[in-house]
């Protein structure tokens, strides 16, 4: 997945990034980057649960086994936290404690820092070849109501970088 291997490369020295917001403020955001997965471990994390992670998953994972990217260092509050292999089950399983009616299908991949928002990989989606597999956890609305995000998780990385971590799934 060459821009997040490109993202981690500019954000290496300090783990920050520096960019120009709509508003010509000069904003800082940091990140934190895992030692990445091995390929074993993503086979046996996928036969010992019976799942298949998307194929774009799962080549983040070889660069970072879960990262926390464009969080706000100066006021806190925001920034996603993409989870790894060891998170991605508990996650889920929180988030139906919580209430939430998550189907059989589905896992929790990333959350949003500084909200309880979260977002999902369909697995069935994904087993059809979907491009549409990525479900908006937003959690000010029911379950039922929840949209798919456009593009897969190539897609979803790729736009995050583009908009500087913008919830751009969100923008009507």
């Amino acid at each position: 997945m060459k821009s997040i291997k490109l993202l981690r490369e500019r954000t290496s020295s300090r783990n920050t990034l520096r960019y120009t917001n709509i508003f010509g403020e000069t904003i800082e955001v940091g990140f934190s980057w895992r030692n990445p997965a091995l390929e074993e471990e993503i086979h046996d994390f996928e036969s010992s649960n019976n799942i298949k992670l998307p194929e774009s998953y799962k080549e983040f994972l070889k660069v970072s086994n879960g990262a926390i990217v464009y969080e706000d260092i100066e006021y806190g509050g925001s920034g996603y936290k993409i989870l790894g292999l060891n998170e991605i089950l508990e996650s889920t399983r929180a988030r139906i404690e919580w209430g939430y009616d998550i189907k059989d299908y589905c896992i929790v991949f990333a959350e949003v820092i500084g909200n309880s928002d979260f977002l999902l990989f369909d697995l069935k989606k994904n087993e059809d070849k979907g491009k549409n597999y990525i479900i908006d956890g937003d959690t000010g609305y029911s379950v039922d109501d929840w949209e798919y995000i456009k593009g897969d998780f190539f897609n979803f990385i790729n736009r995050l970088i583009t908009t500087n971590g913008s919830m751009y799934w969100r923008w009507y």
